[in-house]
């Protein structure tokens, strides 16, 4: 049930978020210098991520900011993600819209994670 009905995409924002608490809780992360996303329509280029400079551990369903790979103005948003958030999500989001799921970490948490 959705107990937020003012916020879209609920369902998807409380898995996303469930995912960020966890890799935080398994110490999956490098501070606020990583990102997830999900796409949230067919085409795969609307999408949730993570506020910039938010901790994994700190993310929440309403946290959550909602973008368009499509829309040049993005970085020209007041809650505008990490740049390189944008150009690695975006473009993959806008080239492979069945990959519905980007989780970006780094060397020694990337390795764990695609053995998961």
């Amino acid at each position: 049930m959705n107990n937020h009905p003012n916020i879209t995409h609920w369902p998807e924002r409380v898995d996303l978020a469930a995912a960020f608490r966890w890799a935080a809780k398994l110490n999956l992360h490098e501070a606020v210098a990583n990102h997830f996303s999900l796409a949230v329509n067919e085409e795969g280029s609307r999408f949730l991520i993570n506020p910039n400079g938010r901790h994994f551990a700190r993310i929440t369903a309403s946290s959550l900011i909602e973008i368009d790979a499509n829309d040049p103005d993005t970085l020209n948003r007041p809650d505008a993600p990490d740049p390189t958030a944008w150009g690695l999500h975006g473009s993959i989001h806008r080239s492979l819209p069945h990959a519905r799921c980007l989780m970006h970490v780094h060397s020694i948490h990337a390795t764990v994670l695609a053995s998961l």
